[in-house]
């Protein structure tokens, strides 16, 4: 004889599925916030944002948000809210930072304590022609914008036939300008005397 069974039936609770945002704030910038908008544009000046948000369910999770660094142009951001039962919706963020710093690298001038070079900012390549009698040389140069930084870089040596130098250049945005200058040093001439020859081949003779 079979016994029934008294069976209570069990509820199971799997979270609610709330997954938006109650509040969205950028530090630095207004936007136009609503939980149902999941996209957004600023433009920042700081190198850095605190993003704020609060989630429209206490239950439910959010990650993205706090202090964060910005490098110069488009930066891409998310925030991600995860309900009670795990379903995600992410806002994406796209702040850009202007890059106002100076992109100058030139110089105006460049000087040789030995030997003529016609200076010109766009030229960046030049050959000096210097004599045998010259053992060193120096090379000086001025920048255009002080914000900028150089960096001279050649032969340590200075010897007979071509001397390579570099003057690299960067600007404050990290452009980058080489000036490059070949210094040929002649060869020695060597004199001989013919008279003498001459003499010394009779009297061997």
């Amino acid at each position: 004889q079979s016994v029934p069974l008294n069976c209570n039936p069990v509820t199971i609770n799997f979270g609610n599925n709330v997954n938006t945002l109650s509040s969205l704030s950028i530090s630095g910038a207004n936007i136009n916030f609503s939980s149902d908008n999941t996209s957004y544009h600023a433009t920042v000046e700081s190198d850095n944002v605190e993003i704020k948000a609060t989630t429209t369910d206490s239950k439910a999770t959010v990650k993205g948000t706090g202090k964060i660094k910005l490098n110069y142009g488009e930066n891409n951001l998310k925030v991600v809210v995860t309900a009670e039962n795990g379903l995600t919706k992410t806002y994406t963020l796209k702040i850009t930072r202007p890059d106002n710093r100076s992109s100058n690298n030139d110089l105006t001038n460049i000087k040789l304590s030995t030997g003529n070079l016609k200076f010109d900012k766009n030229t960046t390549k030049y050959t000096v022609n210097v004599s045998n009698e010259v053992e060193t040389i120096n090379i000086t140069y001025d920048l255009a914008d002080t914000k900028s930084k150089a960096e001279l870089m050649g032969n340590k040596k200075f010897s007979v036939g071509e001397n390579k130098f570099t003057i690299k250049v960067i600007a404050e945005n990290g452009k980058v300008k080489e000036y490059n200058i070949i210094v040929i040093r002649d060869k020695k001439i060597e004199i001989t005397n013919s008279n003498n020859h001459q003499s010394n081949s009779k009297s061997n003779s």
